[in-house]
């Protein structure tokens, strides 16, 4: 006899590192209850949406300031097919952009016609949940001191503080497990924080910050940075979220800091740099998941979207086997492939 599964049952939880190009967007959802961990760079994060028939939105956590992790929220705000509930994000006095001034118009005129809550401090200790589940995301950066500090200011140390040192910190944890970590576009001076709170930050993925670009400027203390961060979370993956052709990332020396932390680590960037195929191959990978990549249609995908299945130990997909010999057939200098110096 056959068993019937009611259509009503959702998905298990997972977790979506969208292939926006160059930009980060992170989507956490079952099929009934979604979080959004940044927006990408405009229409990338509608067009997801909408294929994957999501309309309502619990929360949209925004990293930081920077456009290529925001705009995309505003194209939500102005559109009439989605529904937002809540914004979480730090003010930021030192950005003075047009995306950054559109944003907070948006979140004004629904927080004044109550149809969006709003939150404007987001700091170490704070835990979104998704609605239903056991799954949270717990924010472990940035810190108190330095979020009352804000950026273009200095900390104790005298280390000058940007955008990029007070950008939050995810965990992405379920049933007891830290399933991924987000970084948004950490640097130097919020790593040292991080680390200074001696929290556990142990995960089994890391989604890297700067989509693989440098750091500190100089490609040793980029290095010095990849190999600190990497050996702190100790992750089975490392995920570079980048766009083929901007700013010829991921970054050798960021490959060689991830590589010396972790030897084993698998490294998935969701777009095919330059730096491992001059060309993009004559046919479309197989290996991709069947969800919103950006780069599919031109063929410069590398992994696509990833995908994390938040109940299952290990089940990162696209499968590393499709994955590498996609690579190993499109590629002509795969630096993820690269032995350490």
């Amino acid at each position: 006899m056959s068993t019937l599964i009611s259509s009503n049952i959702a998905p298990a939880p997972s977790l979506s590192i969208l292939d926006v190009g160059h930009g980060s967007c992170c989507v956490v959802t079952d099929g009934r209850s979604t979080v959004l961990v940044d927006t990408g760079p405009g229409a990338p994060i509608l067009e997801y949406l909408l294929e994957s028939g999501i309309r309502e939105l619990d929360t949209v956590v925004l990293s930081h300031a920077d456009s290529d992790h925001i705009e995309g929220l505003t194209s939500l705000l102005a559109s009439n097919k989605f529904s937002v509930r809540r914004v979480m994000l730090n003010s930021d006095a030192s950005k003075d952009s047009r995306v950054w001034g559109n944003l907070a118009y948006e979140i004004d005129q629904r927080r004044r016609n109550q149809t969006l809550e709003f939150t404007s401090q987001l700091r170490e200790g704070d835990i979104v949940e998704l609605p239903g589940t056991d799954v949270e995301l717990s924010i472990v950066a940035p810190r108190d001191r330095i979020v009352i500090t804000g950026p273009g200011a200095t900390d104790a140390d005298g280390r000058r503080l940007t955008s990029n040192s007070l950008s939050a910190v995810i965990l992405v944890r379920a049933q007891g497990r830290s399933y991924a970590i987000l970084t948004g576009d950490l640097d130097e001076v919020g790593l040292f924080h991080l680390v200074d709170t001696g929290q556990d930050l142990r995960s089994d993925v890391l989604v890297f910050p700067h989509h693989g670009g440098t750091a500190g400027g100089a490609p040793r203390s980029s290095e010095e940075f990849a190999y600190q961060l990497t050996r702190m979370v100790q992750p089975a993956a490392v995920v570079f979220s980048m766009g083929r052709g901007r700013y010829s990332n991921p970054r050798p020396e960021i490959i060689q800091g991830v590589r010396r932390a972790v030897p084993a680590v698998r490294i998935a960037c969701t777009q095919l740099s330059e730096r491992c195929a001059i060309e993009v191959p004559d046919v479309g990978p197989t290996h991709l998941l069947p969800i919103y990549s950006r780069g599919s249609q031109s063929r410069s995908c590398c992994a696509g979207t990833v995908r994390i299945v938040l109940t299952a130990v290990g089940d990162v997909q696209p499968r590393a086997e499709g994955h590498a010999a996609f690579i190993a057939s499109a590629t002509e200098t795969p630096l993820c492939r690269q032995a350490t110096i």
